[in-house]
């Protein structure tokens, strides 16, 4: 396939029983598959607080849409099914497609979290469950959640290993996979010489969820050729309090 792509978006909850609300975009363009081939589950994402994996019972997940517009001609579909001890996986059903030709796929997912005690550690990933030429993995933190954290990012072969203490990482990392991008404020830097309508996709994250993209900013993972079975990560290093308890912080918005 040409490219994967996770585009998400966090800000601080202000709905009873939850302190994180998430939008993601997940999907692939140039997808080649065979209907007799290997499933293709959209991209996965990860979180982790203090070396914990944040469980799926932490959230109350939507379903997964298509994003028509940004979808080939005919439509894929999307399957649920449950695998590994109940986990929810979803599943790009090419049916519908000519076998052999290519064609993308995009679908977008509002979550909310309710995480016990976010700690001062925290990492979210993307998984590289399949070849593709690039990997472009954005995040976009509301300015009241990047203030706290700094930001940086890493890649390694995952699996297990990845809830080892930061000093036993370095037998998995890729020490020069990953491009680490601040992309600033708003979206006027989300453009990607890996997609073309990378911009416009980010765009229409924020316009379809009435967020405000000039109160975010942006930070960027990128590989090319990246290591099949690999994962890339943003980090994120709490450096204050939760600002809702702050009078001086305005609201989000």
């Amino acid at each position: 396939m040409d490219s994967t792509i996770s585009i998400l978006g966090f800000k601080f909850s202000t709905q009873a029983g939850a302190n994180f609300e998430q939008v993601a975009i997940r999907g692939y363009t140039g997808i080649t598959a065979s209907h007799s081939a290997m499933p293709i589950r959209l991209p996965i994402n990860a979180a982790f607080s203090d070396y914990r994996k944040v469980e799926g019972s932490e959230a109350a997940r939507e379903p997964q849409k298509l994003i028509e517009s940004f979808c080939s001609s005919p439509l894929p579909i999307i399957d649920s099914r449950e695998i590994k001890e109940k986990n929810l996986a979803h599943i790009i059903n090419p049916e519908n497609i000519p076998d052999g030709v290519p064609f993308d796929c995009f679908a977008q997912q509002h979550s909310m979290w309710n995480i016990d005690s976010p700690g001062k550690h925290k990492a979210i990933w993307l998984y590289i469950d399949y070849p593709s030429r690039s990997c472009t993995f954005d995040i976009y933190l509301h300015e009241n959640l990047a203030r706290l954290n700094t930001m940086s990012a890493d890649s390694h072969l995952w699996g297990t290993s990845l809830l080892a203490p930061p000093e036993d990482l370095w037998m998995t990392r890729f020490s020069n996979q990953t491009s680490f991008t601040e992309l600033g404020r708003g979206i006027s830097g989300a453009h990607s010489k890996c997609y073309a309508r990378h911009q416009e996709l980010t765009a229409h994250m924020f316009e379809t969820n009435k967020w405000n993209p000039n109160d975010f900013l942006g930070f960027r993972c990128q590989i090319r050729m990246p290591v099949w079975r690999s994962g890339i990560c943003h980090i994120l290093r709490s450096q204050g309090s939760d600002p809702r308890h702050d009078p001086r912080v305005r609201p989000s918005t």
